[in-house]
């Protein structure tokens, strides 16, 4: 499985990049702080799962996985956020996951698991 991350440096990043290095099923991780360079990526070479984070700066991660989820509806999205706030709005959009920030180890494999 092959993995985009977009977010800025939340407090989960570097927890999610390790229990992702360690599970067997993933094949690559991106990760990716723009936007745009982040939609160009996936345009350019689809991944199987988009981790975005919300409460972003700038383009919204919501906005975002919209454009993802028009050009390629099967990517699955988890969004990973420190605010319940978006949830409803994630969910709508078609999220697979999400996750608040800290996360803990069972929360985050159990997503992945749903998701791929």
């Amino acid at each position: 499985m092959k993995v985009y991350i977009l977010d800025e440096g939340s407090s989960s990043l570097d927890q999610m990049l390790l229990w992702l290095s360690g599970n067997p099923k993933i094949s690559a991780v991106e990760l990716y702080s723009d936007c745009s360079r982040f939609i160009s990526r996936v345009m350019e070479l689809p991944p199987t799962l988009c981790i975005i984070r919300l409460g972003y700066e700038g383009t919204s991660g919501l906005k975002t996985a919209k454009i993802i989820k028009n050009m390629y509806p099967n990517i699955l999205i988890i969004f990973t956020s420190e605010e319940r706030g978006y949830a409803l709005d994630a969910y709508e959009l078609g999220a697979n996951g999400y996750l608040l920030c800290p996360t803990d180890k069972n929360k985050f494999e159990k997503c992945l698991r749903l998701g791929g």
